[in-house]
């Protein structure tokens, strides 16, 4: 009587609670939107999934999540069916693991499912092993042996197999790609990858075709993926429960058990992806995305999967090298530092400190980037430093673009510079319904998403924005008097002429601006020295202080934001303190006990004319110290720049790979290429993120 009266006290107790739901027969907290599978994970319960995947709308379609809720007909799909008030879950009654043995073992019933799991007498697996290696054009087990979801489960829920006919595969394994391999043989339609393409990355390259017994995943008219609008990215692969999708470069060669994982950060583009290192006998072998991990969550790009070979070329520079007799040639560590030190004491004496600059690239850790800074203003005594693609924003964090309602789009091919900052773009106005527009100079993928998408005539970027405050101001928004007069100057007419947008257009952009919703707006480094206009048309429209609205700046290299923070500038010590400014120089002069230069150096396109020209009545720079940067290429709209490798009495150059711009070079000095550096990196969002040595 006693436990009765317990019994119904607790159910009293639970019905009084908003929102309680038991499973297993805990009592556990969920959120309204919630389903099973959220809230078991969230404790920590256990639940298998193959279809189901974080960011995409759930399916249901593989079943393997199957939970008894009290009071259901049915089995229900964890992953799909919401949390209510009150409900009673069990995730392991026998009920619901026989309906996972069966699934597994239908699952298992189709394809080049080669390992262990399953369980047929000796001839009868030997003819099939070697019908699969045969297939595979291999001898050893199924390439996902050891981290397959399938075989796991298969072994956890003690699947039986020996009673199925086993279903030969229809379509044959597709290699035409040289970065993926599709085998059809052992996908098994749960989908992962589907919605990895057209919900996480949003390129809808992929899709379910065909039905019944001839379903397949299938790309663009059923092409293979070199013919399809695939960009590579891999998600697919990172996405696939089984050995469907492979990288191909991997495949066969790193074993899970073989593999050592080192977590990094991506050196590509200025989001700063986190990288999870697959590395077998200190060489990479793979890059997977790092799950759930701040700014990518997981996602990459072509480059950050794939873009790994270039350490183990063999371009790598590995030794010092000399010019002699007009050839480079191998030396010593000692003579080739030997003779930078003593070119440097020359130029020095005989010209100055001024006399030397030195570039440095962006995709330098902060500590390098501090360091070298240091050694030429503190040791040579010159505030000639600079680094190309070195540029700071004040952006939010990336993720907040997938919830704004409203973005804008300028001087930003996201897709290709920046594609998985795409991501949350595509996925703001594909999921969320949010409003894009696009202005840019040519035609952009991203532009297929955008109303409107307006194609400007070449540098006419900073007109149009012009145009734009001027029509805001003309519809009452309000503005400085000194605005107002510098607007009046971009009458619509001009406008219109200069930028090749019709009159209808330039509306249209406007109308698209001039809403109490917030915009985002997102704009890149060919626009970069447009800062200051962004940010008035932002705060003409009461944008910039909100949650959603702001100014997002994608820098070109991954350490972009860095380079600056560090000092990798003419005018300005680390820390943006001015070189000018006595009472600044004099913190750095105490830290590093000595005098620095007040005068502020050259900027890059001042030094290049510089050496172009031998000085043209300026001070000459003598001797160039270049690191990481390949100039001979870097900046083919600078006609000069050639000229002046060509010109300087003195080159050095330290990178990790030979580039164009050795011929130029007097002494060459080899650097660790950056998956064998440590350090950090400064995104475009100023997050703070690990480089570690693989």
């Amino acid at each position: 009587m006693k436990k009765q009266q317990t019994s119904r006290n607790k159910r009293a107790e639970m019905s009084d609670k908003e929102n309680i739901i038991i499973i297993d027969g805990h009592e556990l907290e969920f959120t309204p939107g919630e389903t099973i599978l959220d809230v078991a994970k969230r404790n920590n319960i256990f639940i298998p999934t193959l279809c189901h995947i974080k960011g995409a709308q759930p399916t249901g379609a593989c079943r393997i999540c199957v939970v008894e809720v009290k009071g259901g007909r049915v089995l229900a799909p964890a992953c799909a069916t919401p949390v209510t008030k009150a409900m009673e879950v069990k995730t392991h009654s026998p009920k619901v693991l026989e309906a996972r043995r069966t699934i597994l073992s239908l699952l298992l019933q189709s394809g080049h499912h080669n390992c262990a799991i399953s369980k047929k007498e000796f001839e009868e697996w030997t003819e099939f092993q070697e019908g699969v290696l045969q297939y595979d054009q291999a001898d050893e087990l199924c390439p996902a042996h050891g981290e397959c979801k399938l075989q796991a489960y298969a072994y956890r829920y003690q699947v039986e197999t020996e009673r199925l006919m086993v279903l030969k595969p229809d379509y044959p394994m597709e290699m035409a790609s040289t970065l993926i391999v599709r085998d059809f043989s052992r996908c098994i339609l749960c989908g992962r990858c589907v919605d990895a393409c057209n919900s996480i990355q949003v390129n809808r390259a992929i899709s379910h075709g065909y039905r019944g017994g001839r379903s397949k995943i299938v790309s663009m008219g059923d092409e293979s993926l070199e013919r399809s609008e695939c960009v590579f990215c891999g998600e697919c692969i990172q996405a696939c429960p089984v050995a469907a999708l492979e990288e191909k470069k991997s495949r066969y060669r790193i074993r899970p058990w073989e593999a050592r994982h080192v977590r990094t950060t991506c050196t590509y583009c200025a989001v700063g992806c986190q990288l999870d290192l697959h590395v077998k006998e200190d060489k990479v072998m793979k890059v997977n995305g790092v799950e759930e991990a701040l700014p990518n969550l997981g996602r990459l790009c072509v480059k950050g999967r794939f873009g790994y070979d270039f350490v183990n070329t063999p371009d790598r520079l590995t030794r010092p090298l000399v010019r002699k007799n007009g050839n480079l040639v191998e030396t010593s560590w000692d003579e080739a530092l030997d003779m930078v030190a003593s070119k440097i004491k020359e130029f020095k004496e005989q010209d100055g400190p001024d006399a030397i600059a030195a570039i440095c690239s962006a995709r330098s850790t902060n500590e390098s980037l501090y360091l070298i800074q240091k050694l030429f203003r503190s040791v040579i005594g010159t505030n000639n430093i600079s680094s190309p693609f070195a540029s700071n924003g004040i952006n939010p964090p990336l993720a907040k673009l997938e919830d704004a309602k409203r973005i804008m789009l300028i001087g930003c091919d996201i897709t290709e510079e920046s594609p998985v900052a795409g991501t949350f773009v595509k996925r703001a106005v594909v999921h969320n319904q949010a409003k894009l527009m696009v202005a840019n100079t040519k035609l952009t993928k991203i532009g297929e998403f955008a109303s409107p998408s307006l194609i400007l005539n070449q540098n006419t970027e900073s007109i149009f924005i012009n145009g734009i405050i001027a029509q805001l101001l003309e519809r009452g928004r309000k503005g400085s008097e000194e605005l107002v007069e510098t607007s009046s100057h971009f009458p619509l007419s001009l406008v219109g002429e200069r930028t090749g947008l019709s009159e209808e257009e330039i509306k249209a952009a406007v109308d698209f601006l001039d809403t109490e919703e917030p915009c985002a707006l997102v704009y890149g480094p060919s626009v970069a020295t447009m800062a200051h206009s962004f940010i008035t048309l932002q705060r003409l429209l009461g944008n910039l202080d909100k949650d959603i609205g702001g100014l997002f700046y994608l820098g070109s290299l991954s350490n972009s934001q860095g380079a600056c923070d560090m000092g990798l500038s003419p005018e300005y010590l680390p820390g943006y303190e001015k070189v000018d400014d006595e009472k600044a120089r004099s913190k750095f002069e105490k830290a590093w006990d000595c005098l620095l230069n007040p005068r502020p150096g050259l900027d890059f396109v001042t030094l290049m004319s510089n050496l172009a020209q031998k000085g043209n009545g300026q001070n000459r720079v003598r001797m160039l110290y270049c690191v990481g940067e390949n100039l001979a290429i870097a900046n083919l709209h600078m006609l000069n720049i050639n000229k002046a490798l060509e010109e300087v009495e003195f080159l050095v150059v330290q990178d990790s790979i030979s580039t164009e711009t050795l011929r130029y070079a007097h002494v060459v000095l080899p650097s660790p290429a950056w998956c064998e550096d440590e350090g950090t990196y400064t995104n475009c969002e100023r997050r703070v993120s690990r480089v570690r040595r693989a």
